[in-house]
């Protein structure tokens, strides 16, 4: 018996879709830290220009703010470089990040955008940015792991408190995560614990269900009970 009804168009949809959603979790910080940097750039830009029509500048073969300009220039190639390789990973859409890590020995299965760029090389921009960088007292990070995500709308807190979940609702998270691991990476085990836990899903709104039937049946008789009682009082 197959284990999943649908057909296999639609499998396949939804493991492409997965896989997509997973690389662009990846490129979105990398995205964010370009952005910053091309704005850094076109400042700097336009710094190092100033700066050249000056005499100051004229002392030196190349001066300290158009150095500074090379130096984020070409990490910034470096960024889009990596973005240009991440996306054509995501377009593709064949193979998980981790996957792919794993099969060019990537460090931390490549959970960050950092880890797809060799140790050596981070090591080399780093210094370079580190002799050119405007605040040397300010220790700048040129590889952040974490990027500052923008900051979230106020939201009016709520009056009530969030109940726990229930179990039905656990066992529905439960099976929506492993149908997608399944999805990603079909395995018989995979499909026998799915199985496993559909089945418990299913025996636990059959249990709610006669629980809300039962309540229902209780209330319904009360009344019942209160109208007759009501009938011989008159």
């Amino acid at each position: 018996m197959q284990r999943d009804p649908r057909p296999k168009e639609t499998r396949e949809a939804i493991r492409t879709g997965l896989i997509k959603t997973m690389w662009g979790k990846l490129i979105l910080p990398l995205t964010t830290n370009i952005n910053t940097t091309r704005t850094r750039v076109n400042r700097y830009k336009k710094q190092a220009h100033r700066e050249s029509l000056t005499a100051y500048a004229a002392q030196f073969t190349t001066p300290p703010l158009r150095r500074r300009l090379e130096a984020y220039e070409a990490y910034l190639a470096l960024l889009e470089k990596l973005l240009v390789k991440l996306r054509k990973h995501r377009d593709k859409a064949d193979q998980t990040p981790a996957a792919v890590a794993i099969a060019k020995e990537i460090p931390n299965n490549g959970q960050s955008w950092v880890d797809w760029i060799p140790m050596e090389m981070r090591v080399t921009f780093t210094d370079a940015i580190a002799s050119v960088h405007e605040y040397p007292e300010l220790p700048m990070l040129v590889f952040p792991h974490n990027i500052k995500k923008p900051k979230p709308r106020l939201q009016v807190p709520r009056s009530k408190a969030k109940r726990p979940p229930s179990q039905i609702e656990l066992l529905r998270d439960e099976c929506k995560r492993l149908d997608r691991d399944y999805l990603l990476e079909p395995t018989p085990e995979k499909a026998q614990v799915i199985t496993q836990k559909s089945a418990e899903l299913a025996q636990a709104k059959l249990d709610k269900n006669r629980a809300n039937a039962a309540k229902q049946y209780a209330k319904v008789k009360a009344e019942r009970e209160a109208f007759k009682a009501r009938l011989k009082g008159d």
